[in-house]
């Protein structure tokens, strides 16, 4: 579930090099960059892409969707979802993490971009709401993950 097999790995690295990744989340997966060198002149050293959901389990790509339109209010369901979807970020990204490790890389910073950033308290139309909170989900998920792994990072609003 790491990933698609899009990788693109320009150059072994011989040693350790400080990197950043920025991911664009969406539901269920996320578009994954690498950047080496520095702040002034980033390299784009791999592009890849990681699944945050299990294509055998369809509602966890829209865990808060109980039907077309509808937003899912069992608990019990929405519980299984939410801590599916979590666990699945967490092994995917842990999985990446871990490969660029291997290849010599040190993250310490990433980047997270999103569609938004609403509350989803907020918006009154159900079917908006778990898109909302679905949004929320994999992007705190995400964050979550790269805390346990002591990478920083930041949401920017695309």
């Amino acid at each position: 579930m790491a990933s698609d097999g899009s990788s693109h790995l320009q150059n072994a690295v011989t040693k350790t090099q400080t990197a950043a990744l920025g991911f664009r989340v969406k539901a269920g997966w996320a578009a994954v960059v690498l950047l080496t060198d520095t702040a002034h002149s980033p390299q784009l050293s791999d592009v890849s892409r990681i699944e945050l959901c299990d294509p055998r389990l369809p509602k966890t790509r829209q865990p808060y969707h109980a039907a077309m339109g509808k937003l899912e209010t069992n608990s019990i369901k929405l519980d299984q979802r939410e801590r599916a979807v979590r666990s699945i970020s967490e092994q995917a990204l842990t999985i990446l993490l871990k490969g660029y490790q291997q290849k010599g890389f040190r993250i310490r910073r990433a980047a997270l971009v999103v569609g938004s950033q609403i509350d989803p308290a907020k918006i009154a139309n159900p079917h908006i709401r778990a898109h909302a909170l679905e949004g929320q989900l994999f992007r705190s998920a995400m964050e979550q993950t790269l805390q346990d792994n002591k990478v920083r990072s930041d949401v920017l609003l695309e």
